[in-house]
This record gives structure tokens, C-alpha cells and sequence, in this order.
């Protein structure tokens, strides 16, 4: 509760504290700011709403109980104006869209023109992305690509766990072998032809290429066993080094197993030939045509090397690429943020020692992290700048291209206007260093998580409209690419299925309101039709919580409108969103950013000399703060007060209304082709395609979790489990049987597999091997006919019937028990729900709908007649009666 208020008071303050980073100024220009104005509304009241409902961040306060609703169609086409804003007439004309009213009374107006093309709908909208921990996923990567439209992949592709090059090129070779994840990956980029875009993890550089070899201190304070030896660059960056001049290395450890190396082959494999061996096999053995590689997952923080080497370690694997190919994309660079930079050496919470050693060393890629620090430094500091700036600039230098700009974000804003500065500032990049400002920009790695686990918000219906709105609005800023992820980081840990962790499934790969989120955007961007579908004007207001976009197939039969209602909701998301606003309605009010510098520093001072007192309110502690005399002039105070309150009380109103109230939205979708249409609305909120809340609603008693604890999504796992692994057991003992062993025989298998599977070290097949003797199959060999039986034979026949045991288990598991995970994902309520179906007639579709926060809603209209075949059914009727009329006047 104590995080909960101080993020409260954070929520209030950083309208005040995001001012900052701004130039500084001169106190006479704010004396010389405009002094006229709006009258300050009075705190108490709302210029919004009559009253406000109470609201806590707390999860379980912000989901209305009120659920989705649909008006019949409406007559007469709605109005595109943003309707009867009721805090209008207190702002200045330029600042009216800052504040538009999201009560009940002021409907929010869509409107599409389906017979107005845009072009294709942006590869964006395909549900793209990245798998980082595949394996052992079999079912729902099949499930995902058979349900989804997919344009591009991103893998992380295994290193840093083999010791040889000869060992990474059987492991590469496993890992797509036949019956795995991976060849199901590439099997179906091959058939749909969608983008592979492989790459390796910086954190796993392996101890045959690394320069800092048997280095096993751990680098990071937050980053686990990962090792100092496997974030430092190769020992060799080229395809090959053949001398002890081209080589680097940092332990003795390293110069050890290079010279013997050398010796023995008379070269050592480097990083290019790893790349080169790694795509020639993709291109060329899998049959994957379009590739790519990204280069560089946060190793703005994970490597210890310099700057410079880093980048051209970047240009040795594009060099390799496109030596391939030339049409296989490269690009990087991956850093934690899209304006990430190297942290400073000395930051405790990220470096241990070995870490801090390094990087303060010789090999520090930011000279000095410490030198970042100061805002003033940095500006003229070119080794302060963001990773993938300074990227661009050494590639520019050196010749070097790059096919895309990669980075990862979490928990961003999204908002056009975050995305748009985001997208302009990464374009000037671009344009300053001789590339287009169209090389597509690429969040790789991008969900809602916005730090600490367990995020229980990942397991809602908060991701999906999070994920949908997202990238409306990043395709409104002309960010091209995405790769959501899909499988990262969950450990699985614990009974339940819902872990509040990332992937868009649960422990044991039921759906979440993600994936049905996913299935949405396939939807809209063709996935029934197996294309890509085109775009369609759309009109709507600006708003903050609403986004949407139209799309319409190649024969113009069917158009869809997909909607999405996303609300700010944790600490980082509200910061951003306050400062945002708030900043926008005080420049549209006059002031200066150099003024609003200014304010802020005085502000953020009488912060620190006046903390908030103990059951002081968020809003009293305001007033007070805005009281103070912190401003020099009394009379420039009260009109600096009035303004920062003023904008401060109409996005706070509007943003409360909307995380607890309904929103109303008219829909208009005009010039359709005349006819008879389908219209279908599937819909995600907490009332529908919400398996989280599926689980909560049937759990046998009430738990505090927000997803449930034993409903009736765990329940049906469990039962599944159960037959799964009773199936699973027959089948092997019935293979082992076929090979001559007893039940007894039988029983001691299953004695060693429980007994390992509680110990730590133990492999079952080795110590089935070394009791093999015991076996009564063995025993009895030299008795009648003799079997055959070895160590090695042991070996064998207990793999072939793991193998049957696996196989049969997970096709009970996942397809042939009554509760399997494949019948469960096709509950009502887990998945994509169709909650409305009806016919229209003409050429408009008139709706007006009630969303819940968080909900996202598509509108499908498909044709099923044409204008003259409804003109025929209506005339049959009438004619068939004129015939009976005119039949009985003549006496039949």
C-alpha cells in the first residue's frame, strides 16, 4: 500500500518534474510570458463531469461491472465533431484536443470510408514476434501460425551453450531437426514466406570464441551466473584468424586454447564463419529465402569491450550477410530502450566488481560512464550518446549499411505522441548519418511489462488492449516493424497457470487475452483470406484511450473496424502520460519551454524542501505546493498556479473517467457496395476471450489473485496431466515389453526415473545402464533363446521408450483427453468470442457501442448478396402472390 500511495503522489508530481532536460533561461523571459487567461475552474469540482468516480491504482478497482453493449444501428449518420465538450470553453483554441471530455455524454465518432483505399494495410498489423525459448513448444507455435497471419519471426538461435564450433554446428542442426519447434518454424516460413530474422544473444558469447576464455566471475548483479567470459567480445572477429596476431585474448585461459588450436588446425573459426555457417545453413539446408539477422540484444549494457569494437564487430556479420546474399537483412543495434546508453561503470545495482573492473578498464566502451551523468556533459560527449545514434554514425563512416533499427520497449506509452518522437528523432538519426528516413525501425523485443514480477496486468485483458492500440498508433508514426514476444523469460514456476509473466500463454500453453489479441490483427490484415487486405480511410477525433483503424479485403466484400479502449495503468505508463499532457496544455497556454524549465526547477525545489505530510491528499499536498511563494513575482505566481492546476485537473478528470466508466463510441462505416451484409463483432474485455478471468470466475474459492487459483482452467490441466501421463507410461511400458522386459523389469525403470527426477546430478539413462544387470530380461538371456542385452542395448531401448512415452503423453496432453489444452482453448470464454452476429441492408453500417476499459472490439462486414439478388428475393414473394390471386380468379 505504501508503493501504491507514493506512486499516487508521483502521478501528481511529475507534471512538475517531467518540465525538466529542458534549456536553461533567463528569469526575464518568463516575466515577460503572456499574463491572460482562462478563470481556474475550482479544485473541487470537475469541468468535466458532475462528479468523478472514486479510483485507486490497485488492479481490481479500475474494471467496470457493467459489461460490452451495443445500440441497435442508428438512422442517420452521426457527426464527426468531437459532440458537446463541456471543458471547451475554458481553454485556448489550440489546446481544445488536449482535453476532449470522455464522459458519457460526449460519444467518441468513428468514422471509415470503405470506398476510399489507402493502400496495403502495413505489414505492422501481421502478428509478428519474437520467440526466444522455444523448445518443448510444439503445440502453440503450430496453433499460433495456424491462426495467425504472420510477416516476420525473430529467433535467438543457440551459442553460447556449445564448446566448439564443430558442437554449435550439431546443436544449430538439432535444433531444427525434424519433429522440433524449430523445423516447424521453418518448415512454415518456407511454405507462407515470412521473414526469419535470426541472431544471437551478446550474453552468450561461448567459451571456445570468447577473448576473456575461463573468465567465470559473474559480471552483472541482476543477470544471474551469466559470466564475464560471456560478454566480452570473440577472440576472433573474422571468418577465420590463422596467427596469433589476429587474435585477441584477455585470460590466459584464452591464449592457451588459441595456440593449441592454431596448432592443431592452423586456424581458429571467428565470429564472421559462425555467422557465415549459421545463414548459409538457414538459406540453403532449411530452405528459409527471406532472412535476416539483428544484431545486439542490450548490449549497451551486456559488453565488456570498447564502443568501437562492438561496431565493428556489427560490420563483420553484415560483410558475412552480404556475402550470402545480398538481400538477407541486417541490422542492429538492440539496446534496453530505443535511447539507451551505456550505464555508468560505477552503477552498483547493475555491475559486481569483475563487471566494474572491466569496464573502467582499457576496454570501456564509454571511456568513462561517469561522464554521462550530467545532462551538460553529455550534450557535447559523443560517447553519452544513445548506443544505436552513435551506430549509425560509425556504419556511415565505415561504409557499413543497415536494413533496420532495432531496439526494445517496455511498458511505453502508447500514445501517438510518444511513438512520434520516438519515430522523429530516430528518423533525423537516420536522415544525419546519409540514410532514408524510411529504413524501418524495429521494436524487437516490446511488451506492456514495465519492471517487477509477478505482473499479474500480463495475464488480463490489459496486454491485449495495450498490444492492439500500440500498434495502431505506431503505424500512425511510420514504425514499420514489431516483434512482440512471445515465450520470453517465464520460468513456470509454481501450481498455477497464471504466473503474471510474459508469454502470450499460460504455464501449460493455454491462450491469454494476448494471443486473442494476435488474432484480431490477423484478422484485420487477412489472415481468412491468406493476403495481405488494404486500408481504408477512417476518421476520429484524437483521443487518448481509443485508437482504431479499418481495412477492407482485395474484392471489397468484406471490411473490418478494429477497435481498441487502453488506459494508462502502471506508475511508468501514468508518469508519461501526465508529463506529456500536461507540458502540451502549458505550451498551448503561451508559455516557453525555457519558461516551463524554469518552473519546473523551482517546483522540484520546493518538493525537496516540502515533502508531502503524513494523510495529506494528492491534491492538497498540490495546492500547497503550488501556493508557496516559489516564484519571484506574486503576480506571474497566481496565473503560473492557475495554469499547472488547470492542466493538471482536466487530464487527471478525464483519465479517472475513463479507467472506471464505459466509453461510448458511434460507428460509421459508409460507401459499401449496396447489398446484404454479415456483421460479426468478436470482442476481448474482462467479460469475454479472457481466460484469466474464465479461471477466476470457476475457482473453487475466492482467492486474491486476479486470475484465480484451482478454476476451472487449472482444474482441467490437472486432469489433463493426469491422463496424459497415465497414457503415456502404457505406452512405454508396452514398447518395453515388446523388447522382452518384465513388469517387474518395468517397475525398476520407473523406481530410477522417480528417484532421479528428486535429485540433482542424476541421468537416469546412466544409472538404468549400470544396473542393467539386475534386469530379469538379462538374467533369463542365457536361458532358451538368447536376447541380446548390453549397457548399450539398455540405453537404447530405455530412449526409444521415453520417446514413445513423450510422444503419446503430449498427444493425450495437448489434442485427445476431454480436458487437453486444444479443447480447452476452444472454450467460450478462452476463446476469440463472437459476440454479436446480425444482417444489414445498403451501403452504411450505423452502430453505437459501450466498451469497457481495456476491451478491443472488431467489426466484420461481409457481403453475402448483391443489390439484385436482394431486389429478386424481395420481388419473388410479391409475385407468387399475384399468380395465386390471379390463378383463383380463374376457379383453380
Amino acid at each position: 500500500m505504501k508503493k501504491i500511495h507514493r506512486f499516487l503522489f508521483l502521478m501528481a508530481g511529475f507534471f512538475i518534474l517531467g518540465l525538466t532536460a529542458l534549456p536553461d533561461a533567463t528569469l526575464a523571459s518568463l516575466r515577460n510570458a503572456p499574463i491572460g487567461g482562462e478563470t481556474l475552474p475550482s479544485i473541487s469540482s470537475s469541468p468535466v463531469m458532475s462528479s468523478s468516480p472514486s479510483f485507486n491504482y490497485s488492479s481490481s478497482s479500475i474494471s467496470p461491472s457493467s459489461n460490452y453493449q451495443s445500440s441497435s444501428a442508428i438512422s442517420s449518420s452521426p457527426s464527426l465533431s468531437s459532440g458537446n465538450n463541456q471543458s471547451s470553453s475554458l481553454m485556448t483554441s489550440s489546446s481544445v484536443s488536449l482535453a476532449i471530455s470522455v464522459s458519457s455524454t460526449n460519444p467518441l465518432e468513428i468514422s471509415a470510408d470503405a470506398g476510399t483505399i489507402l493502400g496495403k494495410l502495413p505489414e505492422l498489423f501481421k502478428a509478428d514476434v519474437w520467440m526466444s525459448s522455444w523448445g518443448r513448444r510444439e503445440y502453440i507455435t503450430s496453433k499460433f501460425f495456424n491462426d495467425n497471419n504472420i510477416g516476420k519471426i525473430q529467433l535467438t538461435l543457440p551459442l553460447g551453450s556449445t564448446i566448439s564450433f564443430e558442437d554449435y554446428q550439431k546443436t544449430l542442426k538439432d535444433t531444427f531437426a525434424t519433429g522440433t519447434v524449430g523445423r516447424i518454424i521453418a518448415d512454415e516460413a518456407k511454405k507462407s514466406g515470412f521473414y526469419i530474422i535470426g541472431g544471437h544473444w551478446p550474453r552468450s558469447m561461448p567459451r571456445w570464441l570468447s577473448s576473456r576464455e575461463g573468465d567465470d566471475r559473474p559480471y552483472n548483479q541482476t543477470a544471474g551466473e551469466v559470466s564475464v567470459e560471456a560478454v566480452s567480445p570473440p577472440k576472433c572477429y573474422k571468418d577465420k584468424c590463422v596467427s596469433m596476431n589476429e587474435i585477441i585474448c584477455y585470460t590466459n585461459e584464452c591464449v592457451k586454447s588459441s595456440e593449441a588450436e592454431l596448432s592443431a588446425k592452423g586456424y581458429i573459426t571467428g565470429w564472421a564463419g559462425m555467422i557465415d555457417y549459421t545463414l548459409r545453413y538457414m538459406r540453403d539446408d532449411l530452405g528459409i529465402k527471406n532472412l535476416g539477422y539483428y544484431f545486439g540484444h542490450e548490449a549497451n549494457e551486456a559488453w565488456l569491450g570498447s564502443e568501437e569494437d562492438f561496431y565493428k564487430l556489427y560490420g563483420e556479420t553484415y560483410r558475412a550477410a552480404k556475402k550470402i546474399d545480398p538481400n538477407i537483412l541486417v541490422g542492429g543495434t538492440g539496446p534496453w530502450r530505443w535511447d539507451g546508453k551505456r550505464p555508468a561503470c560505477d552503477e552498483s545495482y547493475l555491475y559486481t566488481a569483475a563487471g566494474k573492473e572491466i569496464c573502467e578498464g582499457p576496454a570501456n566502451w564509454s571511456i568513462n560512464g561517469d561522464q554521462c551523468k550530467e545532462v551538460k556533459t553529455a550534450k557535447n560527449n559523443p560517447n553519452c550518446k544513445p548506443v544505436n545514434e552513435n551506430f549509425l554514425h560509425y556504419v556511415k563512416t565505415q561504409g557499413i549499411g543497415t536494413d533496420f533499427v532495432n531496439y526494445h520497449m517496455f511498458g511505453e506509452l502508447p500514445l501517438v505522441g510518444q511513438f512520434k518522437q520516438i519515430a522523429d528523432t530516430m528518423k533525423k538519426w537516420l536522415e544525419d548519418n546519409g540514410f532514408s528516413k524510411n529504413t524501418p525501425l524495429y521494436p524487437a523485443d516490446w511488451t506492456i511489462w514495465a519492471n517487477g514480477y509477478p505482473a499479474d496486468y500480463l495475464d488480463t485483458e490489459k496486454t491485449s488492449s495495450y498490444l492492439t492500440q500500440a500498434v495502431i498508433n505506431m503505424s500512425k508514426v511510420g514504425i514499420q516493424w514489431h516483434g512482440y514476444d512471445f515465450d520470453v523469460g517465464d520460468d513456470y514456476k509454481g501450481g498455477a497457470q497464471f504466473l503474471g509473466t510474459w508469454p502470450i500463454y499460460t504455464k501449460d500453453q493455454a491462450v491469454k487475452p494476448s494471443y486473442n489479441g494476435f488474432r484480431l490483427l490477423s484478422m484485420l490484415s487477412g489472415k481468412q483470406e491468406g493476403g495481405t487486405a488494404n486500408q481504408i480511410k477512417i476518421f476520429s477525433p484524437d483521443d487518448d484511450f481509443i485508437a482504431s483503424v479499418a481495412s477492407q479485403t482485395e474484392d471489397k466484400n468484406t471490411t473490418r473496424l478494429l477497435i481498441s479502449n487502453f488506459i494508462p495503468h502502471t506508475p511508468k505508463m501514468i508518469e508519461q502520460y501526465v508529463i506529456s499532457s500536461d507540458k502540451s496544455c502549458m505550451l498551448s497556454k503561451g508559455y516557453s519551454e525555457n519558461e516551463l524549465s524554469i518552473v519546473a526547477n523551482w517546483l522540484k525545489q520546493a518538493m525537496k524542501d516540502n515533502p508531502r505530510k503524513k494523510g495529506e491528499s494528492i491534491k492538497d499536498y498540490v495546492v500547497r505546493i503550488l501556493k508557496l511563494k516559489i516564484v519571484p513575482n506574486d503576480f506571474l505566481k497566481s496565473k503560473i498556479t492557475q495554469d499547472l492546476l488547470f492542466c493538471s485537473k482536466v487530464r487527471s478528470d478525464n483519465f479517472q473517467y475513463a479507467s472506471a466508466n464505459r466509453r461510448e463510441v458511434n460507428v460509421v462505416v459508409s460507401n459499401l457496395s449496396p447489398g446484404e451484409y454479415s456483421v460479426k463483432k468478436y470482442l476481448i474485455d474482462k467479460d469475454h476471450s479472457n481466460s484469466c478471468s474464465f479461471n477466476k470466475k470457476t475457482e473453487t474459492s475466492v482467492s486474491a489473485t486476479v486470475c484465480g487459483i484451482n478454476g476451472e482452467i487449472d482444474r482441467r490441466v490437472a486432469l489433463a496431466k493426469g491422463e496424459a501421463g497415465a497414457s503415456g507410461q502404457k505406452a512405454a511400458s508396452d514398447y518395453l515389453k515388446t523388447k522382452g522386459y518384465s513388469d517387474n523389469d518395468i517397475t525398476v525403470f520407473k523406481k530410477i526415473i522417480i528417484d532421479c527426477g528428486a535429485k540433482k546430478k542424476c541421468v537416469a539413462l546412466n544409472r538404468l545402464a549400470k544396473n542393467y544387470s539386475k534386469l530379469e530380461k538379462c538374467r533369463r538371456q542365457g536361458v532358451g533363446a538368447p536376447q541380446l542385452c548390453t549397457n548399450e542395448s539398455v540405453k537404447a531401448d530405455t530412449s526409444e521408450a521415453y520417446k514413445a512415452f513423450i510422444e503419446k503423453r503430449n498427444q493425450v496432453f495437448y489434442y485427445d483427453s476431454a480436458n487437453s489444452i486444444d479443447k480447452l482453448n476452444n472454450l467460450k470464454g478462452v476463446a476469440l468470442e463472437k459476440v454479436e452476429q446480425k444482417t444489414i441492408q445498403g451501403n452504411q453500417y450505423h452502430d453505437t457501442i459501450k466498451m469497457q476499459p481495456y476491451s478491443v472490439l472488431l467489426v466484420e462486414i461481409a457481403k453475402t448478396k448483391g443489390l439484385a439478388a436482394i431486389r429478386q428475393r424481395s420481388f419473388l414473394p410479391a409475385a407468387v402472390g399475384s399468380i395465386s390471386v390471379w390463378l383463383k380468379r380463374l376457379g383453380w
